[in-house]
């Protein structure tokens, strides 16, 4: 192979490689322009979401207790506490104290928007009063009753 034909293979191959690489080019006046591929997948979408320790935007999030009513004591059941009345305050615990563990019994499952639910305590204490599950008791059983009169 002589020197000659050397040059012209190596030529012809670099014409081949320029000419392959502009094969996705177009000529636009005297400048050129680069196509962009149209078969890749489209990008994913990627929504905002608020930060965890947020809210979601238009959603608040809905705490769930148990409010006893004999004893006027919430508990918090995703996180695990107690509320209870000490004097006119209001206290947050893990434990209730002894002389309350022993005294819960009946309880209303309410879903509340705030993580403080002594704030509607009055409304709950009113639609709840101590005696509740005694009187929906004694209902049903008068209702039970009437029934086998007739």
């Amino acid at each position: 192979m002589t020197f000659r034909t050397l040059i012209r293979i190596t030529s012809l191959a670099t014409l081949f490689t320029i000419l392959a690489s502009l094969s996705a080019c177009h000529v636009v006046g005297a400048g050129v322009r680069v196509e962009a591929r149209t078969d890749y997948p489209p990008p994913p979408v990627h929504r905002p979401v608020p930060p965890p320790h947020a809210p979601a935007h238009g959603h608040r999030r809905l705490h769930r207790y148990y409010y006893y009513p004999e004893v006027s004591i919430y508990f918090d059941t995703g996180r695990g506490l107690y509320f209870y009345l000490s004097g006119d305050r209001w206290i947050s615990s893990v434990r209730l104290p002894g002389h309350l563990r022993g005294r819960l019994s009946g309880h209303v499952e309410l879903e509340l928007e705030t993580p403080e639910p002594w704030r509607e305590y009055h409304r709950h204490h009113k639609a709840y009063p101590p005696g509740y599950f005694k009187k929906k008791k004694k209902k049903k059983k008068k209702k039970h009753h009437d029934r086998h009169d007739d």
